[in-house]
């Protein structure tokens, strides 16, 4: 009786799950990206302390 309602609530855990799946590979693999980006950047405004 209720088996339509059920299969749209599992659909949607279903794909919340591969949303966060998604989320979650993209955050692993931009870390050292945002990590070597954060890096240079420090490294910019040192030198530029250094010219002053």
């Amino acid at each position: 009786a209720s088996l339509p309602a059920d299969r749209s609530k599992y659909r949607m855990g279903l794909l919340l799950k591969c949303a966060l799946a998604l989320v979650t590979v993209t955050v692993i693999s931009a870390a050292p990206l945002v990590d070597q980006f954060r890096r240079d950047y420090n490294r910019l405004l040192d030198d530029d302390l250094e010219d002053n």
